[in-house]
């Protein structure tokens, strides 16, 4: 399955991939809607916890 993604997307997947674990939760916190973290921690394969875990 291919997926296309904008720009900002990819630029911003890429700044949640290395980031830190207190980088991570800032950069969901400022950019996320709360509507999409499950979304999100599924497109990262880890848990909602996981991904707002410091």
């Amino acid at each position: 399955m291919e997926m296309n993604f904008e720009p900002d997307t990819l630029a911003f997947a890429k700044e949640l991939y290395w980031a830190s674990s207190a980088e991570r939760i800032s950069l969901i916190r400022a950019r996320v809607p709360a509507s999409h973290i499950l979304e999100l921690a599924e497109a990262m394969s880890l848990s909602r916890k996981r991904l707002l875990s410091v």
